[in-house]
């Protein structure tokens, strides 16, 4: 069912192409893309959700751009010191309004198909993002040098599967078709996810085409999810609470034994 979707939608696409083609300069709407689905549910057995994005451009040769973020959140990178021979948090940055969820997939290497200020402007690659909206939570986080802080907090990213720089799965069909996959890890939150499709000539952004995607948390996930942030204090004493009962009962159980 899913194929024959997106196999209509391409059609329809492909259909717009032409006879928009007939009327349009380059410097209007040649590109157009959509996905497998709209919104992806979590529940309790989620483990992690696979997107298709497919389009359409009007001339073979161009490259295609994909940007993937997720909704806008606080990000605490720590450092960690070993002190007396233990390891201890000495050190803290906040990062306001970084994505959730951030990766690019391209044709090409995004830096050998646009210019550095285009990449800029755009926020194209992770070294790009403009998150310096922040503020530190220390003295010493305050004379740190926040080069170093951003790239532990691009590695921490990295590991998590949150952040990806460039991929290479796009793959073109037939020179007019284009298709990519995101795969989405299980630690991705409820939001949001912006979709940003872009037609690259001559070293230039000609084209862009937009859709998004809702996360949505469901069932009893998604009733502990807004207990825990309309009424995080009630949540945090229950968690210890049932912490608490839960050792009580293992050490009893464990006591009959």
């Amino acid at each position: 069912m899913i194929v024959i979707k997106i196999f209509i939608k391409l059609f329809l696409i492909i259909s717009f192409l032409s006879s928009h083609q007939l009327l349009a300069n380059d410097y209007k709407k040649t590109i157009f893309a959509d996905t497998s689905v709209r919104d992806i549910k979590i529940e309790i057995d989620f483990n992690g959700e696979k997107l298709l994005i497919f389009g359409a451009m009007n001339k073979f040769d161009d490259d295609v751009v994909i940007l993937v973020k997720g909704p806008p959140i606080d990000l605490l990178t720590r450092k960690k010191e070993k002190i007396s021979s233990i390891w201890i948090n000495n050190d803290s940055f906040l990062w306001k309004g970084a994505p959730s969820f951030y990766q690019i997939i391209s044709t090409k290497k995004i830096t050998k198909i646009l210019s550095q200020e285009i990449l800029i402007k755009n926020e194209l690659g992770i070294e790009n993002l403009n998150f310096y909206n922040n503020f530190n939570t220390s003295l010493l986080a305050l004379n740190s040098d926040k080069i170093l802080w951003k790239k532990a907090l691009i590695q921490n990213m990295h590991d998590k599967k949150l952040w990806i720089n460039e991929d290479k799965s796009l793959i073109k069909t037939k020179g007019l078709l284009f298709k990519a996959q995101v795969l989405f890890p299980t630690t991705i939150i409820p939001g949001e996810y912006i979709i940003n499709i872009m037609q690259v000539r001559n070293g230039k952004i000609i084209s862009k085409d937009y859709t998004k995607i809702d996360v949505k948390k469901y069932g009893i996930g998604s009733l502990i999810y807004n207990f825990a942030n309309k009424f995080a204090i009630f949540y945090g004493v229950f968690a210890v609470f049932f912490a608490i009962f839960s050792g009580w009962l293992a050490a009893i159980s464990f006591m009959k034994r």
